[in-house]
């Protein structure tokens, strides 16, 4: 991405101002610009005043200059605030507070400029997912969604150590690239595709309740009953108990009474 934002704009504009941006500017510089001459040797002469977070690139004769920033909290966005942009590439755009990014693109008032962002997906209630990543069509956003397979310096053997490495929804998101939830989750392994049944299996036997205990937060009870002709368990009910948000905690008595009747009696 860093290779084709060098290419659009040197290819667009002459003389005009661009920017960079990381979590912070020792990321940035780690991942992106510390690399560009390399990637892009024989194409683009590059010229760094490292002390004003500056880079001079220059191809075909045209030369523009790349500020970095780095966006590593809410305020950061009045590093960037104030300065007239073409364009302007996010790394781990994700990792970024939304102040920055919104500051960042809102600098871009040239005619003809873009955004470029990239980034590891987080969860589908992120921010960025629900702004940019699902609202492509509306935003007349390119949208390219890249999983592990896609990625030319891991050998068939580092992937597969690595799809084995994770599984529920840390595979989800690192192996195959998707925006989904993994803050709270008890279970990182749960998969609703192999763990939730359309309808209630047939079961038989003694039923168990489990309990998660809590007075600060929720209380739950699970009641279980194995199913027939299987070792899988089967939840068969649920009763959820956050006195927290019900501004009341009850009573072992009460907890008990109100699992007995309604997980009948």
């Amino acid at each position: 991405m860093a290779v084709g934002f060098v290419l659009w704009s040197t290819e667009r504009f002459e003389n005009q101002q661009f920017a960079f941006c990381g979590k912070t500017i020792e990321a940035l510089r780690r991942n992106v610009t510390d690399l560009l001459p390399q990637w892009m040797e024989g194409i683009c002469s590059f010229s760094e005043r490292r002390s004003e977070n500056r880079l001079i690139i220059t191809r075909n004769g045209r030369k523009n200059t790349y500020f970095l920033f780095g966006g590593k909290d809410e305020s950061s966005y009045s590093l960037i605030q104030g300065i007239t942009l073409a364009g302007v590439l996010l790394d781990e755009t994700a990792l970024m507070p939304r102040s920055f990014v919104e500051q960042a693109i809102s600098r871009c008032s040239v005619e003809g400029s873009r955004f470029w962002f990239n980034c590891n997906p987080a969860g589908q209630e992120h921010w960025f997912y629900r702004e940019w990543v699902s609202r492509c069509a509306e935003k007349n956003l390119i949208h390219l969604h890249f999983t592990m397979e896609d990625n030319p310096s891991l050998s068939p053997a580092v992937r597969e150590r690595y799809e084995r490495l994770y599984t529920g929804v840390f595979y989800d998101r690192y192996v195959r690239g998707l925006w989904v939830s993994a803050d709270g989750l008890v279970y990182d392994g749960f998969d609703p595709q192999r763990h939730v049944c359309a309808r209630l299996p047939e079961t038989a036997g003694h039923c168990w309740v489990s309990v998660d205990y809590g007075t600060r937060n929720p209380t739950v009870f699970l009641l279980w009953q194995r199913e027939r002709d299987s070792e899988r368990w089967v939840c068969l009910r649920e009763y959820c108990w956050d006195g927290r948000a019900r501004q009341r905690q009850k009573t072992d008595g009460e907890y008990a009474e109100d699992c007995w009747t309604g997980f009948g009696r």
